[in-house]
């Protein structure tokens, strides 16, 4: 029961700092000016950089070594925290290494994919094996207390 209640709170922790970190992220996203001309970002191959702009209507393309691309016109949720929503609204994922060239028909920033979320799924799967370790050890515990307490039938 110890050990379940000691992994819920991990969890809670995982989870309260997987929250601090996309807060951050947001902030972060927020605090960047938005372009309104073309911008260059070196990639190596693998990396990735998001798009977001001040309308989830932005249509964007990005030309690099690979060719050209164009959004798909399906943003994320809105990034907000009081001045504004900002959306996702595409991603650039470098299969080479080169330089990638972005233009949007609304503002737009630039940033890279941040790992805000990974403290989230682990959160999740510590709450949920903490649970089950406390309610087994929960019933365990009543089942013991409970035995205690009848008297003994060779008792006197």
């Amino acid at each position: 029961m110890i050990v379940g209640g000691g992994l819920v709170l991990l969890a809670v922790a995982s989870w309260a700092l997987g929250m601090g970190l996309l807060l951050k992220e947001a902030h972060d996203i927020e605090s960047l000016p938005l372009q309104t001309d073309t911008q260059t970002v070196q990639l190596e191959a693998g990396e990735s950089t998001r798009v977001i702009s001040e309308s989830e209507q932005a249509r964007c393309t990005v030309e690099g070594p690979g060719g050209r691309e164009t959004n798909d016109g399906y943003p994320t949720a809105p990034i907000d925290l009081g001045s504004g929503d900002l959306y996702r609204v595409m991603a650039v994922d470098a299969e080479e290494g080169g330089e990638y060239a972005v233009e949007c028909t609304a503002g737009f920033v630039l940033h890279a994919q941040g790992n805000a979320w990974v403290p989230l799924p682990i959160g999740c799967a510590l709450g949920c094996v903490g649970f089950v370790t406390f309610v087994i050890g929960l019933v365990l515990w009543l089942v013991r207390r409970s035995g205690e307490r009848r008297p003994h039938p060779l008792a006197g």
